[in-house]
């Protein structure tokens, strides 16, 4: 495994420098000023939205007094007033990394990282906090959260010699169906060359594939499925050799939230963040797995993963579905695919199970790598990459050991790779489809 760290120093360079600079602004101007002083006129530019004179105030207070906790907490505010995130979260770091951190700052903390759109980061923090107090307040906090972490939609899906593709909330289909897998009659459709209606008469938010079994989220959390249940993965108590035509509703235990699998099993995450599973290596109707809350799952024909909210990642074997391994703690997110697993680290570090990323040799200097803070990773068969910076940046390592900035009609949500493809959710709902090995760098087709 071989991890990259982003390094530190283009974030505490500006406040080293601002520090400097208020030190020397401090000798000619700010004689005779208190912390307190410092901190009551902090306190009225952020009422009066002046976010850089309160940046100056409060980092005037600190230097008078480092251990003033207000003082943090007010720079921190008003680094985010700016729209400077990454500061406003360094600011905080210490008084939030504790086992037990501070409340007023973990929920400034949870603020900063909602504005900045790293939900499951600051569903993390509130689970810092319903771990430290069991405060009520703070379980509905983090459920809030999940929720936005969970409406991600996803748009596509690949099983075995078949796809899906979720437009307009109809679900399209297109491969071989001779289990039904695309809903339809496989007498009559035994394969489709092109995408076309899968006759789901719902609107879906969610699509997946296990193995020949089709999976859908609807839009009021109900799942539904088509094509092969020979492991009894549907959850309906038996196993059925014969195709079927058709789409039928799950008796799932609650409203869905996300849906994943591999070939015979069914792994299906509940919007209150339980995890529950049907299918081979274990009973035929669904049944609880003993996770804490799961913020993410995902699923490849050889392996399933599960992320809790608490940021461990857990990895299972298709062919040992009841043995569950830790791969990492402190993970913000990950992707899984045939290529293997990745994942980023709340030190904002990027980790590969296996093999390595062919990076610009500027990125190597020691533990010091990119200068950008990852949301999110996703490595190729082809050994190609794509990264997902803060900020709605977009790289691409076509494995050449150069970097290539991305630019897209809407802000990326999420990564999702796919045969060789990768998946885009963007942030007006649409999705489009990417190939990192083409030189055009041109979405291959739109969703």
């Amino acid at each position: 495994m071989k991890a990259l760290k982003i390094k530190k120093g283009p974030i505490l360079l500006p406040l080293l420098l601002l520090a400097a600079a208020l030190g020397a602004y401090t000798l000619l101007n700010y004689q005779g000023v208190t912390a307190a002083d410092s901190l009551s006129l902090g306190e009225q530019q952020l009422n009066n939205l002046d976010y850089s004179g309160a940046v100056a105030s409060f980092t005037q207070a600190i230097s008078l007094d480092p251990s003033s906790r207000d003082a943090r907490i007010g720079l921190a505010k008003a680094y985010a007033g700016a729209e400077e995130y990454d500061f406003a979260q360094q600011v905080l770091d210490d008084l939030v990394g504790a086992e037990r951190p501070d409340e007023d700052a973990a929920l400034v903390m949870v603020d900063i990282l909602r504005k900045n759109g790293r939900l499951s980061q600051a569903a993390r923090m509130a689970q810092l906090l319903v771990d430290a107090t069991d405060g009520d307040e703070y379980y509905a906090l983090r459920d809030e959260l999940l929720s936005g972490v969970y409406d991600v939609p996803c748009h596509g899906a690949a099983g075995n010699g078949y796809s899906l593709l979720l437009r307009n909330g109809q679900v399209l289909g297109r491969g071989s169906n001779d289990m039904g897998q695309l809903g339809l009659d496989p007498a009559a459709t035994a394969f489709s060359d092109s995408y076309s209606s899968c006759g789901f008469n719902g609107t879906a938010v969610k699509v997946a594939c296990a193995g020949r079994t089709s999976l859908v989220v609807d839009q009021s959390g109900g799942l539904w499925a088509a094509g092969e249940d020979r492991w009894g993965q549907m959850g309906e108590g038996y196993g059925l050799t014969s195709s079927r035509s058709g789409w039928r509703q799950l008796a799932c235990p609650g409203p869905v939230a996300d849906v994943a699998g591999t070939t015979g099993r069914l792994l299906v995450l509940l919007r209150d963040g339980s995890l529950w599973t049907a299918g081979a290596g274990g009973d035929q109707t669904f049944r609880r797995l003993s996770f804490p809350v799961v913020s993410a799952i995902a699923a490849s024909q050889d392996r399933a993963a599960v992320l809790t909210v608490g940021g461990q990642l857990h990895v299972s074997r298709a062919d040992a579905p009841e043995q569950w391994t830790l791969a990492a703690s402190n993970v913000v997110s990950f992707t899984l695919s045939g290529s293997g697993l990745c994942w980023v680290t709340g030190e904002n570090g990027l980790c590969l199970e296996q093999g390595q990323l062919n990076v610009p040799a500027s990125w190597y200097n020691g533990d010091i790598y990119p200068d950008f803070t990852l949301e999110q990773a996703a490595v190729l068969e082809n050994g190609s990459a794509l990264l997902l910076g803060t900020g709605d940046r977009l790289y691409r390592l076509p494995g050449d050991g150069t970097v290539q900035e991305l630019q897209t009609d809407s802000p990326v949500r999420t990564l999702r790779p796919m045969d060789g493809l990768l998946l885009l959710e963007h942030a007006d709902g649409s999705a489009s489809w990417w190939n990192p090995a083409s030189a055009s760098l041109e979405p291959t087709d739109t969703l």
